[in-house]
Parts: C-alpha cells; structure tokens; sequence
C-alpha cells in the first residue's frame, strides 16, 4: 500500500538513517503540536483569569496598596506567572511518542 501522501510504496528499513529520522520528525511534530496548542489555552486562560478578577469588588483598591506598577505591568507580570503555571501543568500531559524504539536502533 502506497502513503497517501507522497506515494512512497516501499518499507521504511531501520537501518537507513533518513527513515529513523522520519520517524523521529514524526514525534516531534506531535509534541510541538501538543506544545502549541498548550501554549494558546495557557495564555487565553490567563488573560480571563485577570481580566476577571477585575471584575470583583475591591479589586482594583487592593491592587492600589499591595503592588501597583505603572502601566498595569503588575497585571502582566500576573498573567505571565499564570501561564507560566498552567503550561507547566499541561506539559505533564505531553503526548507520548509514537517510535520511542527508534532510538535502540543508532542515532544518525
């Protein structure tokens, strides 16, 4: 059977370094995938997570005698934690490769 993709009709031979690589660029792809995506809800839920707390009463008076910086930089630097956390959080979540064999057979 033939890949759909590029129409190769052939086995891939572990023995040939530019196949174990393949299968290796395979795994990456998969977890910058993974990473990517993990990255964007970090960030999307970090925002509204702020955001939110603007919303509650007090907030912004409590945010005036703790640690008010010009510009909001206190909010951004709040939001970067947050991602921070979240993506670090996700990451124990990272798919696991799909030829984690590949490596038995010799690095190219």
């Amino acid at each position: 059977m033939a890949c759909t993709s590029c129409g190769y009709d052939g086995l891939l031979d572990l023995g040939d370094m530019r196949h174990r690589e393949l299968l290796r660029d395979i795994d990456r792809r998969k977890l910058d995938r993974h990473t990517d995506r993990s990255r964007k809800i970090a960030v999307a839920l970090a925002m509204a997570i702020v955001m939110g707390a603007w919303f509650i009463p007090g907030y912004w008076a409590a945010r005036r005698a703790a640690i008010a910086l010009p510009f909001l930089a206190d909010q951004w630097a709040i939001m970067i934690v947050i991602a921070l956390g979240i993506s670090r959080l996700v990451e124990r979540m990272a798919p696991k490769p799909k030829f984690p064999w590949i490596d038995d057979y010799g690095n190219p």
